[in-house]
């Protein structure tokens, strides 16, 4: 059985996207041969697309939950380079 879903993640502008994408690239390889994932920019969104071959259910979702839980790394550190840039811009 294959199970599939795609996860959409919107950030604040596409620079932040970009980052976050390129911060989390690394964790995506290599993956085992029942997993495909594929990751598009569009914009200010990440477009994950997650299927698996000949697992249970389980397998995606927790593979969903690991690629949430390192943006959740990610984004108060991209939302803290956010609120340095917008500070120095004001003086």
């Amino acid at each position: 059985m294959r199970h599939e879903a795609i996860l959409v993640v919107r950030f604040c502008s596409a620079a932040e996207a970009e980052i976050a994408e390129r911060s989390l690239a690394p964790d995506n390889h290599p993956l085992p041969p029942y997993l495909n994932l594929g990751v598009e920019r569009r914009g200010e969104n990440l477009v994950y697309k997650v299927a698996c071959n000949d697992r249970p259910l389980q397998t995606l979702l927790s593979t969903l939950d690991d690629i949430l839980r390192a943006l959740l790394i990610v984004e108060p550190i991209i939302c803290e380079n956010r609120g340095e840039d917008a500070e120095r811009r004001r003086v």
